[in-house]
């Protein structure tokens, strides 16, 4: 993220992280949070998305689709934390 990030600064690019997911797990939301505190300290990324939501998706340890009873998936908290910075267009 780190290279990519410069190489945009210096170009005065700007892009979109599409697709990115974590378990369940301390590791990753650890590796989500320091993602994306970086990216938004670098006006250069202009957003992202997680992968996945939808029914289709099951119990996929990557899906954010409520649970049966309407529950969150641990992975929402993550998300929300930055989500309520972000300025939506």
């Amino acid at each position: 993220l780190t290279a990519v990030t410069e190489w945009l600064e210096a170009h005065k690019f700007r892009a979109f992280l599409g697709e990115f997911a974590g378990g369940n797990n301390d590791q990753c939301s650890q590796a989500v949070d320091s993602m994306l505190s970086y990216m938004e300290a670098h006006p250069s990324w202009i957003g992202w998305t997680w992968w996945a939501a939808g029914p289709w998706w099951g119990s996929s340890w990557s899906s954010v689709e409520p649970n049966a009873d309407g529950s969150d998936k641990p992975q929402v908290a993550w998300l929300q934390k930055h989500l309520e910075s972000a300025v939506v267009v």
